[in-house]
């Protein structure tokens, strides 16, 4: 028969080569861009822990203290998303290194079926290497990389103990006790082989593993001794086994004879059993599989590929013919089929595709774990904050009016009080003193509605000036008036005249009454005269100028003082922390449009 089309291990093995070549390619460049994200999502985390989201000893206006507190739960929890998103990540991308960055090849079968056998005549050309054998290979560890990953038990000791113990053996052993209650495998250029437990050897603990591996597989072997193949154990885990839809191939192992020389029996020829005797076989256990399918009308699985093969006839023929006898080509040439399919060739850019999952969902909108998430909860801090702002100024303005308005009846009041006494120094610091008293109430009475507590340090409280009051004066007219004047001379005569003929008349009654006459009549004989003289007069006083002059000063100072109390509220609380905020956002924005760039090539 011609070997023509016919595929060995070498050829095999070269073609295992050339996909290991594209899948470190294919790797290379993702692994370039996994470390690149890495970092920048480390330095996003590193800035938003920098970059607290509180206000370290005071107070907030409640409604951005809220908005806060909401942003912060979000913020941690998007960013406990992340590390877990990355863990997991990570976790599948050890899982896909251990069997996806390859062709992967899960082997199944009973006690004895000879899936250890096979696995080693894969891994080194045959079926039982001896330690003599192993000797021969490589020091350094080149070459199939032997490992375990479960056992029966569970026990990680026990687990890592065996996978040392096999790792050092550098091939399977194909005894009972040791080839049944693990799955176990080795990994060359290309290819990832492994091999199962026994059936009826798995157990809950490295079932799920195993299951892992199933759906991984690119390839399911299913080994059955061809003496003893199609029971009904058999046919069950099979039917099991195609209904994952996973493309099968039964191997009919030991599918050969021995004949001993009549004439030395220490000579042994092995042969192939006779096409016709294989076909048979193979017929009758398709016919068996077909059976077990046969209820299941809908969705029935397809029927795998069932051949015959040797590993004992390949060994001793390590030709191309021999590969082509032992039937062990149709196996070689099916998984150089699959490593050129297009399920392989999607599988090289399994590493890409998880990668641009993984940071789309990140740098995304997706549910808790995207950037998106975070950026439309501090953008929503931000406008708490922006109209926190614009009330803050407003509150200024209007606590500033309240102040004035009571400080300028209190001016009143005061100088009122001080009216009549016109006691300057005690109108200055009367003033002054509940001046200061009404500003601090009104802005402390406005602080608390925006705050929860009155710390905002208003340093401008202090602000309300200390100069004098003007002087309480009386207001002042001169004026001109007309007085008359008499001579003195003729009055004093005209008195000393009338007094001695008043006496002469009348005794000393009569000089008296004389001389009031005398006088008039000396008056009245000397003459008198008028005069303007100027004279200053009493009007009021200069009260409503005061109080004019004291509501300009303080009622202008009140309304400074107060918007600079509360310019301060914003410059030293919330206008820093709109900055941090503002920070963030452009840092995620950054990291956002950089990948969501850097996915879209």
């Amino acid at each position: 028969m011609s070997s023509a089309g016919a595929v060995g291990r070498h050829e095999f093995l070269k073609a295992m080569s050339r996909l290991q070549d594209r899948f470190d390619a294919a790797g290379a460049q993702v692994k370039s861009r996994e470390a690149k994200f890495d970092r920048g999502l480390d330095d996003v985390i590193a800035h938003i822990e920098r970059e607290p989201l509180s206000r370290e000893g005071g107070a907030l206006p409640p409604p951005v203290e809220k908005a806060l507190q909401e942003a912060r739960e979000i913020v941690d929890a998007v960013v406990i998303g992340w590390r877990e998103r990355v863990g997991k990540y990570e976790c599948n991308t050890e899982f896909r290194r251990d069997h996806g960055d390859s062709l992967l090849v899960y082997v199944y079968g009973l006690v004895k079926a000879g899936k250890s056998a096979l696995g080693n005549f894969v891994a080194h050309g045959r079926e039982r290497p001896d330690d003599a054998f192993v000797a021969t290979l490589p020091a350094d560890g080149s070459g199939p990389e032997f490992f375990v990953r479960s056992v029966a038990s569970g026990n990680p000791r026990a687990i890592d103990k065996a996978n040392r113990k096999l790792a050092m053996a550098r091939r399977f052993h194909t005894d009972v006790v040791e080839a049944t209650d693990r799955i176990q495998g080795f990994k060359m250029p290309g290819l990832t082989w492994i091999d199962s437990p026994g059936l009826g050897s798995v157990t809950e603990a490295n079932g799920k593993l195993a299951q892992k591996y199933v759906e991984s597989a690119d390839l399911v072997l299913f080994a059955m001794n061809e003496a003893q193949a199609g029971r009904r154990t058999e046919r069950d885990e099979a039917r099991r086994l195609m209904r994952l839809g996973k493309p099968t191939m039964v191997l009919l192992t030991r599918a050969d004879w021995t004949k001993i020389d009549e004439n030395d029996t220490s000579v042994k020829t092995l042969f192939m059993k006779c096409a016709k005797d294989r076909r048979d076989m193979e017929e009758w256990v398709e016919s068996q599989l077909e059976e077990a399918v046969r209820r299941e009308r809908r969705n029935a699985p397809r029927m795998p590929q069932i051949t015959t093969i040797s590993v004992r006839y390949a060994e001793e023929h390590p030709d191309i013919d021999g590969a082509r006898e032992s039937g062990l080509s149709e196996l070689f040439r099916l998984l150089c089929e699959i490593a050129e399919s297009e399920g392989v060739i999607m599988k090289r850019e399994t590493p890409a595709r998880m990668f641009r999952d993984f940071a789309r969902d990140i740098v995304g909108d997706k549910q808790n774990v995207g950037v998106g998430k975070i950026v439309r909860e501090l953008d929503k801090v931000r406008r708490t904050i922006a109209r926190s702002r614009k009330k803050t100024r407003e509150s200024g303005i209007q606590a500033g009016d309240r102040a004035a308005w009571k400080i300028e009846a209190m001016i009143e009041e005061e100088v009122e009080s001080h009216r009549r006494s016109r006691d300057n120094a005690g109108l200055c610091k009367a003033v002054n003193k509940r001046a200061r008293k009404i500003f601090k109430r009104c802005v402390r009475k406005a602080a608390a509605e925006m705050l929860k507590d009155i710390d905002v340090g208003l340093r401008s409280l202090q602000a309300m000036g200390q100069e004098q009051a003007p002087a309480l004066k009386a207001v002042t007219r001169d004026m001109t008036k007309t007085v008359r004047e008499r001579s003195a001379v003729g009055g004093f005569f005209g008195t000393i005249a009338g007094g001695g003929i008043g006496f002469l008349v009348g005794g000393p009654a009569g000089a008296a009454t004389g001389a009031a006459l005398g006088g008039v009549a000396g008056d009245a004989v000397a003459g008198s005269r008028e005069k303007t003289v100027k004279v200053t007069v009493e009007i009021g006083d200069n009260a409503a100028e005061v109080v004019t002059e004291l509501v300009d000063s303080k009622c202008h100072e009140a309304r400074k003082a107060a918007s600079k109390a509360f310019a301060r509220l914003n410059r030293e609380v919330l206008k820093p922390l709109e900055t941090r905020i503002d920070n963030i956002i452009d840092s995620l924005e950054e990291f956002r449009n950089k990948w969501q760039k850097e996915i879209a090539r």
